[in-house]
């Protein structure tokens, strides 16, 4: 029986370092192939990609993503506090989009309960934040999401 018995797959794009928590998008790695995702990993690659998109960026969706990347790119962010603020006005929009884009026939396991902002490292050049996703089966994934940030 494989992991995938049941189950649609994503391809695997953000690749997390198991030594360090990092997150690096990289669909395929040198030498290797690509590699397919499932479970509350797949959640957590859903969840970041949609905390992560502008809200208003695409044409045929305006309502999809949040204001988490507007802030970053208008230089509100210039202390943990106002990275975390952004964090949790985007939310609302992140946790109603997630749950618009699950079926009833999905596990579990790769639908969404919640997210916490666990630590925020703040450089001028690089936002990081720690993140813990929460699924409706308990599982968790917690991952360093490294974000670039505009010259203020």
């Amino acid at each position: 029986m494989s992991a995938l018995d049941g189950r649609k797959a994503d391809l695997l794009v953000l690749y997390t370092d198991p030594t360090t928590g990092a997150v690096t998008m990289q669909m395929v790695a040198p030498g290797g192939s690509g590699q397919l995702v499932v479970g509350i990993q797949k959640l957590f690659q859903r969840y970041t990609r949609t905390l992560l998109l502008k809200k208003g960026s695409m044409l045929y969706r305006p309502n999809d993503g949040c204001v988490f990347m507007l802030d970053g790119d208008a230089g509100l962010w210039r202390t943990s506090a106002d990275v975390a603020q952004s964090f949790i006005a985007s939310q609302l929009d992140v946790r109603r989009q997630m749950i618009a884009d699950e079926f009833t026939a999905d596990p579990d396991d790769e639908r969404f309960f919640d997210a916490q902002l666990l630590n925020i490292a703040l450089t001028p050049s690089r936002v990081g934040i720690t993140v813990r996703v929460i699924s409706r089966a308990g599982s968790t994934f917690e991952a360093i999401t490294p974000i670039a940030t505009l010259p203020r």
